[in-house]
């Protein structure tokens, strides 16, 4: 009944109702799927204008390599499978995210003071995510939205 409950409120938008919620449980856990993927995305700053097709090719392998491996080393040290979604994210995790993609242009791209930019904007991003996930931002648009846009389909 308690899950049930839970899962109602989320998909209403309202988490903060549920007792017991906090970040490391519950809200950045419930972003932990963003992560990878953003990863991912973060893969194309291994690229580099002035490279040749192949030697992009080559850097984003190399990146994909590096990103994975930090990956895996995280959550080996929180004593986990080596490529399994976190239970509860951590200080680990969160400081992966945030430093992770300008260690990738800074690696790969050699570009330095981009570092020192890029890791305060990631910062605000987690930042960003947090609050969306905090509040259900995204479940209240989608339930503002949906109803909308099938009122004006329907006339």
């Amino acid at each position: 009944m308690l899950s049930e409950t839970e899962r109602w409120l989320l998909r209403r938008g309202v988490p903060t109702f549920i007792h017991d919620y906090n970040a490391r449980e519950d809200v950045f856990t419930r972003a932990a799927p963003f992560l990878p993927l953003a990863f991912l995305a973060e893969m194309q700053f291994a690229l580099d204008a002035t490279f040749t097709w192949w030697h992009n090719v080559v850097a984003v392998f190399e990146a994909l390599i590096f990103v994975v491996l930090l990956w895996t080393i995280v959550n080996r040290i929180r004593g986990r499978r080596a490529f399994t979604l976190p239970e509860t994210v951590g200080s680990w995790e969160l400081a992966e995210s945030v430093v992770v993609p300008p260690l990738v242009e800074l690696l790969f791209n050699r570009h330095g003071i981009a570092f020192l930019v890029e890791v305060p904007l990631y910062g605000a991003l987690l930042a960003a995510v947090y609050v969306v996930v905090l509040f259900g931002l995204l479940a209240i648009f989608l339930w503002a939205v949906i109803p909308g846009l099938g009122s004006v389909f329907a006339s």
